[in-house]
């Protein structure tokens, strides 16, 4: 259980990498829109998988610090939901990005948009965890 714990506080350390995927891609969406760039396209791909890869981790990581125990309360089970949204979220982003067609194009136009509204509340949630 004490190895558990030790994971479980890398959490605070790889959460600031799909923060920065998230942004940087919705940077590049952004970008490519009306096919302004149709050269990021490979970008893109990679780009989105390791976004779903590294939310994932870090969701599993979040769990792993919450089953300490020491959090408690509305911030931290709104952290934990939201927390997880993004890991979901970013994998139904990949699994959108993978797809052809342009109705997919506007669905992760979509999930893009939820995915930034997301971090911003999951990280302030997380801030009243750590900062009160």
């Amino acid at each position: 259980m004490h190895f558990i714990y030790f994971l479980g506080r890398f959490h605070i350390v790889v959460l600031h990498l799909p923060i920065t995927l998230i942004l940087v891609v919705a940077g590049l969406e952004w970008l490519r829109r009306g096919g302004r760039r149709p050269d990021l396209e490979p970008a893109l791909r990679i780009l989105w998988g390791a976004t779903a890869v590294t939310a994932v981790g870090t969701v599993i990581l979040g769990y792993m610090h919450f089953s300490e125990g020491s959090f408690t309360g509305t911030s931290a089970m709104a952290h934990r939901a939201l927390g997880t949204s993004v890991g979901v979220v970013s994998v139904i982003g990949w699994w959108l990005r993978s797809r052809k067609g342009e109705g997919f194009r506007r669905a992760t136009s979509a999930v893009v948009t939820l995915l930034v509204v997301l971090i911003f509340l999951t990280g302030h949630f997380g801030g009243n965890l750590t900062h009160g």
